[in-house]
């Protein structure tokens, strides 16, 4: 259920609920912003609960589903749209895999801001099997990755944020407003199940149909 933007400004819960993130983000956007998202839960999430306004633009790359997609598409987009903030979601695994691509939006004063959400492992494969009652192996993290300090290697501006209250505090106008990039860690709740049912069964009946 969808609260109103007042009673989630005032949550305190800590890590974040993922749909609470994105219904409250929404409302701090600029209004002509360029959106990505990448690939995995922060796909389902933004799809579900972000709304796109009038003059903003939304960008998913579905057409093979690649994890990383959202990150090149960002910084390809900011060399395009110099005045307008582009902003990348991204999930903490899709970072580990791709994110040494922000050097290239650093070495070329690429503003992106990337808000990369940390549910310490691969969200998307960990739910879905769970669903299907398969083995997903080890797919989350033991400790997770901390990713002020995965900022400090590239000299990248970065914030955290553990509630909704620690987001709303940070210095967004000036964060969306940055000639560098810049980079948000989302400490996401890792416990609540992503908007995939329906994909996730999906892929059940397709593996189904292939072992008959």
């Amino acid at each position: 259920n969808k609260l109103k933007p007042q009673s989630i400004a005032e949550t305190t819960r800590s890590p974040i609920h993922p749909s609470q993130f994105f219904q409250i983000i929404k409302e701090t956007l600029p209004e002509d912003a360029v959106i990505f998202s990448d690939i995995g839960n922060t796909m389902a999430w933004a799809i579900h609960d972000l709304t796109i306004l009038e003059k903003q633009s939304f960008f998913l790359a579905l057409g093979l589903g690649s994890m990383g997609s959202g990150i090149g598409g960002a910084i390809g987009a900011k060399t395009i749209h110099k005045d307008k903030t582009v902003i990348c979601f991204v999930g903490d695994a899709t970072m580990q895999m791709h994110g040494s691509e922000v050097l290239t939006a650093i070495e070329n004063n690429l503003a992106v801001v990337f808000v990369v959400l940390n549910d310490k492992g691969h969200g998307m494969v960990d739910h879905g099997c769970k669903i299907l009652d398969l083995n997903a192996g080890e797919v989350r993290f033991k400790n997770g990755i901390n990713f002020m300090q995965w900022s400090s290697a590239y000299q990248l501006c970065a914030y955290r944020a553990e509630t909704i209250k620690d987001y709303l505090n940070l210095p967004l106008s000036q964060i969306f407003s940055s000639k560098a990039p810049q980079l948000i860690e989302v400490m996401i709740d890792e416990k609540v199940v992503p908007p995939v049912l329906s994909r996730t069964r999906v892929l059940g009946q397709s593996e189904q149909l292939r072992e008959e």
